[in-house]
């Protein structure tokens, strides 16, 4: 697929199979070089959240050098995000130079699943909190902590896997 402008961030929901820490997470850039990336974190379901900047927390807001096409890791949230065993999470990943995903999704259809965590499909935005462009998928992973691992020496990885029409 063509990369476009119109897929800056990408809000997606987690469900929790036991209890996990979201940690970390990779940024696949559209271009080389610095973009703020900002990552906001909100317990349950986004909708009804969409254009709701207040509902949600800043877990990450930092620069960082992105590669065209090539996942890289951000590096460790500010605030690490907790989700409790047959809980959701939603995380909002907004990287302001672009942000590439799959876009050849269906709303809320489930992407990816390991067996700490279910990843669903979710929306794609230009802006931030402004106007849902399409449906997208999360292209490459976000780190976690599961509770029955420890957690200084395991850090799991949940990553889409469909190799799909990317935007």
């Amino acid at each position: 697929g063509k990369s476009n402008a119109k897929t800056n961030g990408l809000m997606f929901s987690l469900d929790a199979k036991e209890a996990v820490t979201l940690s970390s997470l990779d940024v696949e850039g559209k271009k080389d070089g610095a973009s703020q990336v900002t990552v906001y974190a909100l317990q349950g379901d986004y909708e009804g959240n969409e254009f709701n900047e207040g509902a949600w927390e800043r877990v990450f807001d930092h620069s960082v050098s992105l590669q065209q096409n090539v996942a890289t890791n951000i590096g460790q949230f500010d605030k690490e995000v907790a989700i409790a065993a047959g809980e959701r999470v939603s995380l909002f990943v907004f990287s302001k130079n672009g942000l590439r995903m799959s876009t050849n999704t269906g709303s809320l259809r489930k992407a990816h699943e390991d067996n700490s965590l279910v990843m669903y499909d979710g929306l794609a935005f230009k802006k931030e909190f402004n106007k849902v462009e399409q449906n997208g998928q999360w292209s490459t992973s976000v780190n976690y902590y599961a509770s029955s691992k420890n957690k200084n020496v395991e850090e799991m990885r949940i990553s889409s896997m469909e190799e799909e029409e990317t935007a």
